[in-house]
């Protein structure tokens, strides 16, 4: 249930841990959103350090194309994880805060910048909302379960 050898398309500057991603066993290929046969698989690569004198660490963590390949796991039915790499349909289309992705729904669709769009459609949900927990540095997040 493992993808570890699959790159990023070249369309993709970088992905975050958390996002839900469409990987092309055919080809090999990573992208955003899903385009036809493709699986979804949760981003959760190894977090590297480039630069130890950097204030951030990892927090900022990001995976850059063309630097290591993604480690992406295929989600299976009742599989429960915790991100924070969640957005709503806003007008401008940008993330919000943890409180108003909770508040805009219950189910979550890979979208198609790779954050967990999360709303009340429930045709083509990929996972559903949980519960607001936190991540390990204490940061707001949401627990979802795999559909």
């Amino acid at each position: 249930r493992i993808e570890a050898q699959a790159k990023l398309h070249e369309d993709i500057e970088y992905v975050e841990n958390g996002m839900l991603l469409a990987v092309d066993p055919a080809t090999k290929t990573v992208n955003y959103a899903k385009t036809g046969d493709e699986f979804i698989a949760l981003n959760y690569t190894t977090e590297h350090m480039y630069d130890e004198r950097l204030a951030h660490g990892l927090k900022h963590f990001r995976l850059d194309n063309g630097t290591f390949l993604p480690r992406l796991g295929y989600l299976a039915t009742g599989d429960k994880f915790t991100t924070n790499c969640v957005s709503i349909a806003t007008a401008t289309g940008e993330y919000a805060t943890i409180e108003e992705v909770i508040a805009a729904g219950v189910y979550g669709h890979a979208s198609a910048h790779g954050s967990i769009l999360v709303n009340n459609t429930k045709d083509g949900a990929v996972v559903k909302v949980v519960g607001k927990t936190t991540m390990p540095d204490g940061q707001d997040a949401v627990k979802f379960i795999a559909l």
